[in-house]
């Protein structure tokens, strides 16, 4: 599951037929050409095709289960003392984290030594300033991945939660930066760091994909949203165009039929699509 969503994140952030290609095989040197063909700094494309290569073949597991648990921590002592304003308490961050004790006291011993945290009086873990930053940053990828994974592939918020855990750790800043573009001009106005914001009302008289049942046959009237109708034009879905309604999913994404295509869309994305039903 995560090495497919990291096919389709970087189809997605990279489009390059030859840059999917050479991450795919892990060579670094093909890569970085495809990279700098794309306008992305080589040094970018060194780690993300090293790194993708070293999770695919088992190397150096270890250290990045280290450099996981370590994200983990910093994310959750951020969280916690962010929502608390206050030291975090061993138990809390226990709490969060799917660690022994013993682990999370080696993990803090090391950050401690890094500079990263300080104890206060009673034990308490305060971050420092590097600490905050690194915490943020994580925690920022993380809430990103779970936008991008609820909104664009309509997954459920425990699972896309789950997934985004497990990719965080993987992910470059430059990759995050892309995604968060991607999501904006996407689903302009759905979501913001994976919180809900209060959706716009449907249009007087009109009605959307999200009205219709599986067989329906309809015309496109209008789109809403300036993100998505360069999206949805490129994809054939444009006012006047006839599309089928082929299927609708559990969590309300669906399948529609587009000059003899398949295409699925997320609920948000539906929802701005205003069509008639053909007569």
């Amino acid at each position: 599951m995560v090495s497919a969503i990291c096919r389709l994140l970087r189809a997605i952030l990279f489009p390059s037929s030859h840059l999917c290609m050479h991450l795919e095989t892990g060579c670094a040197t093909k890569a970085r050409d495809a990279f700098r063909h794309s306008g992305i700094p080589a040094c970018i494309s060194v780690l993300h095709c090293a790194r993708y290569k070293w999770i695919k073949e088992g190397k150096n597991k270890p250290l990045l289960m280290r450099l996981s648990q370590r994200e983990d921590c910093l994310e959750a002592l951020y969280k916690i003392s962010s929502e608390r304003n206050r030291p975090v308490g061993f138990v809390e961050l226990s709490g969060e984290l799917q660690m022994s004790d013993e682990e999370i006291r080696s993990i803090l011993d090391e950050l401690e030594r890094e500079g990263h945290i300080a104890r206060v009086a009673g034990g308490d873990i305060m971050l420092t300033d590097s600490g905050r930053q690194r915490g943020e940053g994580v925690l920022r990828k993380h809430r990103t991945l779970e936008c991008f994974l609820t909104e664009m592939l309509g997954m459920n918020t425990d699972k896309a939660s789950q997934e985004a855990c497990r990719l965080e750790h993987d992910v470059s800043d430059e990759t995050i930066d892309r995604l968060s573009l991607y999501i904006r001009d996407s689903c302009p106005g759905a979501y913001r760091w994976g919180k809900k914001k209060e959706r716009e009302p449907s249009r007087a008289g009109m009605h959307s994909l999200l009205d219709f049942s599986e067989g329906d046959e309809l015309r496109v009237v209008s789109m809403r949203g300036p993100g998505w109708k360069r999206r949805l034009m490129d994809l054939g879905i444009i006012p006047g165009q006839t599309i089928s309604l082929k299927r609708k999913l559990r969590n309300q994404s669906i399948v529609v039929r587009v000059k003899q295509c398949d295409v699925a869309l997320s609920p948000e994305i539906a929802r701005s699509i205003f069509v008639e039903k053909r007569t």
